[in-house]
């Protein structure tokens, strides 16, 4: 799937205001990354690209990127942060996107799986590093930077994720850039059970 990147500068308010320019960069390099990483696995890879797709099924590709994005975030919310762990979810590992959800895109490119990556990262805008020193002085810490990536191997039969990657700190250096964003996707990739 096409990987969803977005970067963004975080506001002296804490909003994160995508950047266009910043977040073609990064896809850029992002997709350079992880296309050169598939291409030596062996494995056939089938680029799903809804831009050429009819309207109908573009419309359905995004939601099942929306969907992806909402089953992503909760699993890394609590199945690994300790502190929110769902009971019914600490011994197993059953996540889906649900069947039907994925039947298009089954149907449209013939493939067994889907590879999902999400990676969406802000920086801190002068207004914010303001905010971050005051705080400083008054003993507040406040976040300066929000990474969140993770990829997703879906059986496309079930719907059901079947291996999943976080990025558990903020890799060093901006993805505007080839070699951290290639760091990053080495890292989100590090387990793919193709590798």
């Amino acid at each position: 799937m096409k990987p969803d990147v977005q970067l963004s500068r975080l506001t002296a308010g804490g909003l994160h205001e995508p950047d266009a320019e910043w977040t073609e960069k990064g896809f850029g390099h992002v997709n350079s990354a992880l296309t050169e990483l598939l291409e030596q696995t062996g494995a056939e890879v089938i680029r799903y690209d809804s831009v050429r797709q009819e309207s109908e099924i573009a419309h359905s590709l995004d939601q099942v990127n929306k969907l992806y994005e909402l089953v992503g975030t909760s699993i890394v919310e609590y199945k690994f942060l300790v502190p929110q762990t769902l009971p019914s979810k600490s011994n197993r590992f059953d996540w889906t996107l649900g069947a039907e959800s994925v039947r298009e895109i089954r149907e449209q490119s013939g493939a067994d799986y889907a590879l999902f990556v999400y990676l969406h990262d802000s920086y801190a805008t002068s207004g914010r590093v303001g905010v971050m020193l005051i705080g400083a002085f008054f003993g507040v810490g406040v976040p300066t930077r929000r990474q969140v990536a993770f990829s997703s191997l879906v059986d496309l039969r079930s719907g059901d994720v079947v291996w999943f990657n976080w990025l558990r700190t903020p890799t060093g250096g901006t993805l505007r850039e080839a070699e951290p964003a290639s760091r990053a996707v080495e890292t989100l990739m590090s387990e793919l059970p193709i590798l």
